[in-house]
């Protein structure tokens, strides 16, 4: 579905390369987790698979049509994006910023009809969220909103679902709920594709991991990926890994002290 081949970019003619000879490929159901450090390359990738960003090097092709060249309605039939820090500027009920999500199949002239409506509450509602429709965005916790912008995502009708950073800003509870989500997504078919700083939310959603460092790009198995030492070379950290009676634990330390993280 994805293949990426040969992908470099840099924002400035002089300025050093922030993605260098990027390739590999992922498949419908499946969860690519991104990993790196700050200013690496991770929301970057994004905005060049969302075509946001068009000067880069190589390829990006999603059922080999170069996402690029794509116009605003072909590239969301293929691709939504739920982003974390994009607010909504206008007080809309959660019903009408849902019916956003039909965009990509209205004309300039027409508005959603009752049909769509209902459709999205339907969505809604299967993500166990249906008393969140009358609402006003601006009520909602950060929570609440994460869910309620998976809704949109899906509404509109997409093969692939990104997210950037999900889960920051929210408490344990909603950060499980959103890492369900996408795993349920996953398994109706979605192609999921998340960034995010924690490697046990990576081996959790267990599947396929790009780790992104400066010496270069680790793609393949979250259980093949996620090792001690391509932890330390991503993280320029010292890294242990332990296995506990029903988890294992990773160590991070540096000249102060150590850290320990379930994964």
């Amino acid at each position: 579905m994805i293949n990426v081949k040969n992908l470099s970019f840099k924002y400035k003619k002089d300025s050093p390369l922030i993605l260098n000879d990027l390739s590999f490929s992922i498949g419908s159901s499946s969860v690519l987790a991104i990993l790196g450090r700050n200013g690496i390359g991770k929301t970057t990738f994004i905005r060049c698979l969302t075509a946001e960003l068009h000067n880069y090097i190589g390829s990006i092709t999603v059922d080999n049509k170069e996402v690029r060249e794509l116009s605003v309605n072909e590239l969301s039939s293929l691709i939504a994006v739920v982003a974390s820090n994009n607010p909504c500027y206008q007080n809309l009920r959660v019903a009408d910023f849902l019916a956003t999500g039909f965009a990509n199949r209205l004309t300039s002239l027409q508005s959603p009809n009752k049909s769509q409506y209902e459709k999205a509450y339907s969505i809604l509602e299967d993500l166990g969220h249906g008393n969140l429709f009358n609402r006003d965005v601006f009520e909602l916790s950060s929570g609440e909103m994460q869910i309620v912008k998976i809704a949109r995502a899906i509404i509109q009708n997409p093969k692939i679902i990104v997210f950037d950073e999900p889960t920051s800003n929210l408490d344990i509870k909603n950060q499980l709920i959103v890492l369900n989500q996408i795993t349920r997504l996953a398994e109706r078919g979605y192609c999921v594709i998340t960034t995010t700083h924690n490697p046990g939310q990576a081996m959790e959603l267990n599947d396929r991991v790009l780790m992104m460092s400066d010496s270069g790009q680790l793609f393949g198995k979250a259980t093949d990926i996620i090792t001690e030492y391509n932890l330390k070379m991503t993280y320029d950290l010292d890294v242990t890994i332990e296995q506990g009676r029903y988890r294992k634990y990773a160590s991070f330390g540096d000249e102060e002290k150590m850290h320990r993280l379930v994964y």
